[in-house]
């Protein structure tokens, strides 16, 4: 009966577990990598005035973009919207770690005088935070108000 050999890894064995070792390590750190940046999101609605309304949807990456959409609706015959938007960025205590500018809205025209603009529609704003901010972020505040 013939003896088995035992055979010795090669050079190139070890290139391919090498490799393989190396390709697991990256789908592992960028499995990792997307956890953390997959956005924070919020969204607010509320009643600003007598038929007039806004609602803010928020989204907030972890390479510290904040994106926000707004939608702004009026329903009165003779008055405008100036909405107003502010988002405050808050840790796990509701300590305000950050916040944006004031971002200001379209002004929106009554149902009457529709001719010289919408009375509603949608505005969207970005800003842009440090990542350090964004990993002590626990809860953002969104504050609406008319102009």
């Amino acid at each position: 009966m013939a003896q088995e050999e035992a055979l010795e890894p090669t050079w190139v064995d070890y290139q391919i577990r090498s490799d393989l070792s190396r390709h697991l390590n990256g789908i592992r750190d960028t499995a990792q990598l997307s956890s953390r940046l997959q956005p924070m999101t919020w969204s607010h609605h509320s009643k600003v005035g007598h038929t007039k309304y806004l609602k803010t949807n928020a989204r907030l990456y972890g390479d510290g973009r904040l994106d926000l959409h707004v939608y702004a609706e009026i329903g009165s015959f003779s008055k405008k919207l100036r909405g107003r938007v502010q988002v405050f960025l808050k840790d796990k205590d509701g300590i305000v770690v950050a916040s944006t500018p004031t971002f200001r809205c379209t002004t929106r025209e009554s149902i009457l005088f529709g001719l010289f603009g919408d009375s509603y529609g949608r505005d969207m704003f970005s800003h842009q935070f440090s990542p350090d901010v964004v990993r002590k972020t626990a809860h953002v505040e969104i504050r609406q108000w008319k102009a």
